[in-house]
């Protein structure tokens, strides 16, 4: 966006540059065209942190002006050039066409003001998520040690379940052992009760 349209010579435009998606720190050329010439290169300017970027220039010739923004792209975006906006320089403003740059200066004004609304929802929004992040990255290491807990429970169980399986797979082993052991000593009384019998008194 370009403020104001018309102006007397010696009077500074305002040239407002936004890019989409919003970078900064990005150089931007800045070309104009007098009275249908060809394009030249009249300066550079840099993009803020919203990807906004302001560029001042002054005439001191009566024509008509085009001016254009481009820039050469990098690794996250691509090479992008604007579209063409006019400014008329006349010798002497006339009041309508004072009332025009002030109207359009106020335009500029509410639109800036605008996008700087938008970076503080913005930075909102991204505080909010980091939030988030951090709560999520804390319930996960709680998790992890739950989980970590409940392996080495799964672990000691599987212990005693060995220990105790084990110990069943002897039982039958002490069962036949106690059970020769009851036999022999039942055998071995009643073979001297008989033997006594046979004896006599």
């Amino acid at each position: 966006m370009v403020a104001p349209r018309v102006l007397g010579m010696n009077d500074t435009v305002i040239l407002y540059i936004v890019s989409s998606p919003a970078l900064a720190d990005r150089n931007i050329g800045i070309y104009c065209s007098y009275n249908s010439s060809e394009w030249q290169n009249v300066g550079n300017t840099s993009t803020g942190e919203g990807g906004s970027a302001v560029f001042l220039k002054s005439f001191s010739g009566v024509g008509r002006y085009l001016f254009k923004a481009s820039w050469g792209g990098d690794e996250l975006a691509f090479a992008s050039e604007s579209n063409a906006v006019n400014v008329t320089v006349l010798a002497k403003l006339t009041p309508a066409d004072i009332i025009g740059a002030v109207e359009l200066i106020n335009k500029l004004s509410q639109e800036l003001a605008e996008r700087e609304r938008e970076l503080e929802e913005l930075r909102g929004l991204v505080a909010s998520l980091d939030l988030q992040v951090h709560a999520l990255q804390a319930n996960l290491t709680l998790t992890q040690s739950q989980l970590s807990n409940a392996q080495s429970t799964i672990q000691d169980l599987q212990s005693l379940l060995s220990d105790a399986q084990s110990k069943l797979a002897m039982y039958p082993v002490i069962a036949l052992v106690l059970g020769l052991i009851v036999g022999l000593t039942i055998g071995y009384v009643l073979a001297g009760v008989l033997r006594r019998r046979r004896e006599g008194p």
